[in-house]
């Protein structure tokens, strides 16, 4: 017989009597494959072994040979033992009280008031239960490579949440419980500096405690956030630790204490900035205050006395390092129309406009339409004030000239070497064809804005000022 799962089934597990699996395991005689290699005369010179044991012997080796022996399992899943060696009230109490079922721990006094008995006899079943699955570890009537796993996630340390595969039936962090409940190898760690419980060696304790209280040292002294790869590397505490501390906020990879732990408003108020810099586009009110755990009734009054933070409309706000300020809507359209030194398509001021202001786009027409020092042009433009411009209302009648306006353009970027400003071209224009086209502005960009939508010419540039040259394959115009 070579099967391995029978040569090597341990002697003690056969179900002989004591004396004889006494007498053979001091022979030396441990597994099936040891007893099947002995001959009748071997065995019957076995100190120890009588005629009666011999007997038994040849039973139980007669059964294995024919193939009608139970063998036992060696030893027992813990999901297979609980039900075959413990009372269905026992099972069931054990489940309840470690959750083996996924559910939630419950107190003795609980399952107690459940089976309709008192505390103290539901305290009886459960520590007769706990005796006989410790023993059952011990001894390894239980498989022991679960042991051998959880002490493996044990040397590492890990969250109870990540404990996986100890089971296709009970809960693996409950099993974990269990045992950090029955045996010494494992423990169970709680903190609650910490968010989660951990299963760690008995050793590693003080490590632990230390590691909580160098980081929260290191984040007390931080104005805001802090990098959590670069606080792990200069305090040396596992970066696994410092994501799993409680009273902290976490965005990505950067961490703070939250405001339970700040002194004084000069820390929330660094806290903000340091939060709208890493977002750098503008933020709610709400959104601060959950990005940075700062209560809403606090913010409310704080967020006004930040020199660098600006309202820019319906509770959002924005930091001055991004060019964002307190100026109303006409305010920034006048910067705006300076900066381009030209009139420009109301479309694009109103687009330049919510970039810096959480506005309605009709708000922004209200206030350009309703500021003395802008004027409204044909074509939609606008201009300032002070640049003369003819306003709109006030529609003259159009001068008639030699050349068309499509055709100058067309020729003064025929021969440009670069990219021209609309000031540029109406110059080029006046200097190569005097009054024979048209050298006003606003023409000039409505026609250059159909130019670029044919796609004859190509517009260059930033919002502050665009420039035009002419596509390499559009087709020259003849005068």
């Amino acid at each position: 017989m070579e099967d391995p799962k029978i040569t090597n089934y341990k002697i003690v597990n056969l179900g002989l009597s004591p004396r004889t699996t006494n007498a053979l395991t001091k022979s030396n005689i441990n597994t099936v494959g040891d007893l099947l290699a002995l001959t009748d005369k071997e065995l019957l010179s076995l100190r120890g072994l009588g005629l009666k044991s011999f007997e038994e012997v040849s039973d139980i080796i007669g059964q294995i040979i024919d193939g009608k022996a139970t063998l036992k399992p060696e030893y027992y899943d813990l999901h297979d033992w609980i039900p075959l060696n413990l009372k269905e009230r026992s099972a069931r109490a054990v489940a309840l009280n470690i959750g083996l079922y996924g559910n939630s721990p419950i107190k003795a006094i609980d399952i107690a008031e459940r089976f309709g008995v008192t505390r103290s006899r539901i305290g009886q079943i459960l520590d007769r239960a706990y005796i006989k699955l410790k023993t059952a570890i011990q001894k390894q009537d239980i498989n022991p490579q679960t042991l051998a796993r959880l002490q493996a996630f044990a040397s590492k340390g890990t969250k109870l949440e990540d404990i996986q595969g100890l089971s296709n039936v009970y809960d693996s962090p409950a099993i974990a419980v269990l045992y950090a409940k029955l045996i010494d190898q494992i423990i169970l760690y709680q903190n609650p500096n910490l968010t989660s419980n951990w299963i760690i060696l008995p050793d590693m304790a003080p490590k632990y405690q230390a590691y909580i209280d160098t980081a929260l040292k290191w984040l007390k002294k931080q104005p805001g956030f802090v990098d959590i790869f670069a606080l792990s590397k200069q305090s040396k505490v596992p970066e696994k630790i410092i994501r799993n501390l409680s009273s902290v906020k976490i965005v990505g990879d950067d961490i703070a204490l939250v405001n339970g732990y700040r002194k004084d408003g000069i820390d929330n108020a660094a806290l903000v900035r340091e939060t709208m810099l890493r977002n750098i586009k503008p933020m709610t009110m709400q959104e601060i205050s959950e990005q940075t755990g700062i209560k809403m009734s606090i913010l409310r009054g704080l967020i006004y006395r930040i020199p660098t933070v600006v309202n820019i409309g319906r509770s959002t706000f924005g930091l001055t390092d991004f060019g964002y300020s307190n100026k109303d809507t006409g305010e920034i359209v006048c910067d705006y129309l300076k900066a381009c030194g030209e009139p420009v398509q109301i479309e694009d001021v109103i687009k330049h406009v919510l970039h810096y202001r959480v506005v309605d786009p009709d708000t922004v027409k209200a206030a350009i339409y309703n500021s003395p020092d802008l004027s409204r042009l044909e074509d939609n433009f606008i201009a300032l004030s002070e640049w003369g411009y003819e306003p709109a209302s006030t529609k003259a009648t159009k001068a008639s000239y030699a050349v068309p306006a499509q055709d100058a353009i067309m020729s003064v970027l025929r021969s440009a070497d670069r990219a021209l400003s609309v000031r540029e071209i109406s110059e080029a224009i006046a200097s190569e064809f005097g009054t024979r086209a048209t050298t006003t502005m606003v023409t000039i960009a409505a026609v250059l804005k159909k130019l670029v939508a044919s796609g004859q010419v190509e517009q260059l540039g930033t919002v502050s000022t665009y420039y035009y040259r002419l596509k390499t394959d559009s087709i020259p115009t003849l005068f």
